[in-house]
Formats: C-alpha cells, sequence, structure tokens
C-alpha cells in the first residue's frame, strides 16, 4: 500500500494579522509519504516526511527538515 501527500502551502495559527516574522502562510514543498508492504510474518514500512519550507522571513528558524524511518509489525508463534 501506499500512501502520499503533497503540500505547498501551510497556513500559520497566526491569522489575518500574521505579518513579518509571524507570517500568515508559508509556501514551500512538502511531502509525506508511506509505503508498507505485507507478507505472511507481518508488514513492512517505510515513511519520508520531508518539509521544504520557503519563506525567507522565517529561515532563521530553520523550518526545512527531512525524517526517514522504517518499522515492521507483526507477531510468529
Amino acid at each position: 500500500n501506499a500512501d502520499i501527500a503533497y503540500s505547498w502551502n501551510v497556513q500559520t495559527v497566526n491569522g489575518n494579522r500574521g505579518t513579518g516574522a509571524r507570517p500568515r502562510n508559508i509556501g514551500g514543498n512538502n511531502l509525506f509519504a508511506v509505503l508498507g508492504y505485507a507478507t505472511r510474518l507481518g508488514t513492512a514500512s517505510g515513511f519520508a516526511y520531508l518539509v521544504d519550507q520557503d519563506a525567507s522571513a522565517v529561515q532563521g528558524f530553520r523550518l526545512s527538515s527531512q525524517t526517514y524511518g522504517v518499522r515492521f509489525a507483526g507477531k510468529a508463534a
């Protein structure tokens, strides 16, 4: 199975009054993906959360990141 989401804009909690270092929204390329493969022993999954925020006013806060991981869930007698 695959679950993939892409976002090009993030709304912040600052609402209509957001300006400067507290903007109303932040543009960027964000990809969230989870891929899973079922076997008779369990399910192997891998994920990637790739966040690339482009707002120059907030770059000092380092809002971009890359997170990867794997998981195996199953059981045997």
